[in-house]
């Protein structure tokens, strides 16, 4: 599952944000992890962002990464649009 998801997120996302920044928010990615993810998404779509946010943080996990802009982005963030195009697989 992990290994299908990350081939996903660096076809979706290197194009976007580049090598670098894809391989930042991914490569702590493990199996256990992104099921617990995918189960917090479908419990709640609308707020998956948040609760996926809560889950990184209760679990120590850096959420936040610098954009090549400079700007700011959750990681949260990422997680919860890559398994939208994941369950939807619309990608």
């Amino acid at each position: 599952m992990v290994k299908d998801f990350i081939i996903m997120c660096k076809t979706i996302y290197i194009p976007i944000h580049g090598e670098e920044i894809v391989k930042r928010v991914f490569s702590s990615l493990t199996e256990d992890k992104l099921k617990k993810m995918v189960n917090i998404y479908r419990e709640c779509p609308a707020f998956s962002w948040q609760n996926i946010e809560n889950y990184l943080t209760k679990n120590n996990s850096k959420n936040t990464i610098t954009l090549e802009n400079g700007r700011q982005l959750s990681i949260s963030t990422f997680y919860s649009n890559a398994i939208q195009h994941y369950i939807l697989k619309d990608y």
